[in-house]
């Protein structure tokens, strides 16, 4: 985008509306989703994975893995809601 004219012609090659948190069981397998969960423990399986369980709205219990992310897992705290997406 090099000008106004540029901005008022571009369009979003797509749109994802991430306005409302969806529940766990309600995405299917390979597709994104939001959700809001509350932060129950935290944990390190080896250097360079972090695991997370955490609980949504339905006590529905779910287990989620960070790659790298030593820096970010340092920032979660438990008893916490987050919005997750992915």
């Amino acid at each position: 985008i090099e000008s106004i004219l540029d901005l008022l012609y571009y369009f979003p090659r797509d749109y994802e509306d991430l306005s409302r948190p969806q529940l766990f069981q309600d995405g299917q397998l390979g597709e994104r989703i939001l959700v809001r969960v509350e932060a129950r423990s935290k944990y390190s399986v080896n250097r360079q994975m972090w695991k997370l369980m955490v609980v949504d709205q339905e006590q529905t219990q779910a287990e989620i893995a960070f790659f790298s992310q030593g820096y970010l897992m340092g920032k979660i705290k438990e008893g916490t809601n987050y919005y997750l997406y992915g």
